[in-house]
């Protein structure tokens, strides 16, 4: 649909041309528009049949848990706002784990269909997702209209397998026989002759009842199978959500009446209408014009696109240095190296992910053995065998987040599960770390990330938690060997030692002290001792000497860390008229 020379988009209000209010555009439309009655047959046997066509607006993974003696279970979901045609919202669960959707983002085009109510049981695991978290609703199939295919991810809780229940007669019919045993005065062979004609009636009924329910559930499958094939064979361009809004790009300025986002190319603003003072009809090389009397001269300048703007606010609070470090060791060589640092204010262009599950099984058989004794003599043992299976089942979600920053590069953050999980496509970042390398070391701290655009504030390490385990690992072997020593040798192994390697001059003055003499083996535990004594107050100051350079070193990211926190309500609203 065309007004003027310019494609009309859902979301416009004025045509980019003329500037005329728009009295026609494009419709989205869902599945049950596009094939009218596609749920009827379905219906009749599943009347809570739905499904949904709409616009992924956020997305939120998190993980739920079952849990009891033998199982820890780990289940990864998504939870969608999805919004419809009709710009109402809607907000329910889909499973993680498909690879199939690993690619899913925010603006995707999506239709779920529930061929029958399905709720989730299982708890939620986490403080956080109990928060974002608010219905139960499982859609099972899920379909993504991309621009060239769709792809879809089917669950397995939608299947054509039918459980009977044959078994029902056998226990109806033997508590029947039971009764008729203990309340009335029949013999068993009566009871039994009693009992059978109901037994062989039940079972009939039952067989001829599983093969309904059978046929019932065969039917239910295939519909829902005929229902889904209709999805999958829509696609983007038929529900109209190809022309939903303009794709932003770097070129893109800011109105001059209604300051929204609109396109440089654009002759008036297609959300409000207004004129754009700087696509006029006049040749390129005119830079001005003047006014009828020719009293004054009107500059008419281009506006800062979009892309300009952004980086603007970027630089503001983007930087990074990196500074030399020593770590100075009392027991080992010192360790040198160096200490990057860096903030940025990005925004999310790109966005990779994929989540992963593993599940354990271990069996574990225990053996109990009862032996039984009458008057002290052994009459019986019994064994009795017992065997439990645990299982456990994990599952991540890892990938990649591609970040516009302040110097025109692109910035790919390996992000770990709470920040992956909780980012969407357009969301803005800042974010701050600290990376420390050295000849041994080469450990990245994430000294601050915050969303601003979703308000999460993510967990936070920083460079000053840095320590080394040099000098532990001898302190402890030389406390072991000291303990060892006073444990195994006796005094008069001493004493040989002695006499073998000092003067007898000094083993005279020795036996004036017999207490010493008597207690000569704690000698290693007491140089052991001595040794703590000497190295724990040069230890500590050169752990305060550390500290204090780490702290000296990250203190500018600091600063800057606290200036976004200050101005965080005005970065806010920029950005919010930007986007």
């Amino acid at each position: 649909m065309q007004h003027c020379q310019q494609a009309i988009y859902v979301t416009d209000n004025h045509c980019a041309d003329c500037g005329e209010k728009l009295n026609e555009k494009p419709q989205l439309l869902s599945v049950e528009d596009i094939h009218p009655g596609v749920l009827d047959k379905l219906k009749k046997i599943s009347p809570d049949a739905q499904m949904l066509t709409g616009i992924i607006k956020s997305m939120f993974y998190y993980k739920r848990q079952y849990k009891n003696a033998n199982d820890n279970m780990l289940y990864g979901f998504w939870w969608l706002e999805v919004e419809d045609k009709n710009g109402v919202m809607h907000q329910f669960n889909i499973d993680a784990e498909k690879e199939i959707l690993a690619d899913l983002k925010k603006g995707d085009t999506i239709t779920v269909f529930q061929p029958t109510q399905l709720f989730l049981t299982h708890k939620i695991a986490t403080k956080e997702a109990k928060r974002k978290v608010l219905n139960n609703d499982f859609y099972p199939i899920v379909t993504a209209h991309f621009a060239s295919s769709q792809r879809r991810s089917w669950d397995s809780a939608v299947n054509d397998k039918y459980q009977g229940s044959t078994g029902l007669w056998f226990i109806i019919s033997l508590v029947m026989m039971i009764g008729l045993l203990c309340f009335t005065e029949l013999e068993f062979l009566h009871a039994t002759l009693l009992t059978l004609p109901v037994l062989i009636g039940i079972l009939f009924m039952e067989i001829r009842r599983n093969k309904k329910e059978k046929l019932k559930k065969y039917t239910f499958y295939n519909y829902a199978k005929e229902v889904a094939e209709q999805i999958l064979s829509t696609s983007k361009h038929q529900l109209g959500y190809d022309r939903l809004s303009r794709a932003h790009t770097n070129a893109d300025i800011m109105c001059s009446g209604c300051q929204k986002r609109i396109s440089s190319e654009a002759l008036h603003c297609y959300e409000c209408g207004e004129k754009q003072p700087h696509n006029t009809s006049d040749s390129p090389e005119k830079t001005a014009h003047l006014s009828s009397n020719n009293e004054h001269v009107a500059h008419v300048t281009k506006p800062s696109s979009i892309a300009e703007l952004e980086t603007e606010l970027m630089r503001e609070f983007s930087s990074e240095y990196n500074n030399t470090y020593t770590h100075k060791n009392i027991l080992g060589r010192n360790e040198s190296g160096k200490i990057f640092h860096q903030t940025m204010l990005g925004k999310v262009i790109d966005k990779s992910q994929d989540a992963k599950s593993s599940q354990s099984e271990r069996t574990v058989t225990r053996t109990y053995t009862t032996e039984t004794y009458r008057g002290g003599v052994h009459v019986d043992t019994n064994e009795t065998v017992h065997t439990d299976t645990y299982r456990n089942r994990h599952t991540s979600l890892s990938g990649e987040l591609t970040l516009s920053t302040a110097s025109g590069k692109i910035y790919t953050l390996n992000a770990s599960e709470d920040i992956i999980g909780s980012v969407d496509l357009g969301d803005w970042i800042f974010y701050a770390y600290s990376n420390l390398e050295t000849t041994h070391y080469n450990e990245r701290y994430r000294e601050y990330c915050h969303n601003i655009t979703k308000q999460l504030n993510y967990q936070s390490s920083s460079v000053t938690e840095f320590s080394m385990s040099k000098g532990v690992g001898l302190t402890i072997l030389l406390g072991i060997i000291a303990a060892a020593c006073t444990a195994y040798f006796e005094p008069r192994d001493y004493f040989r030692a002695m006499k073998e390697f000092l003067p007898a001059n000094t083993l005279w003055q020795l036996e004036q002290y017999p207490f010493i003499l008597d207690n000569i083996h704690f000698f290693p535990i007491a140089l052991f001792c001595l040794f703590i004594l000497l190295v724990a107050p040069i230890a500590t100051i050169y752990a305060m000497i550390n500290s204090s350079r780490l702290g000296r070193s990250v203190s500018k990211l600091k600063k800057m860390i606290s200036k976004f926190q200050r101005e965080y309500e005005s970065v806010a609203q920029r950005i919010n008229k930007l986007n």
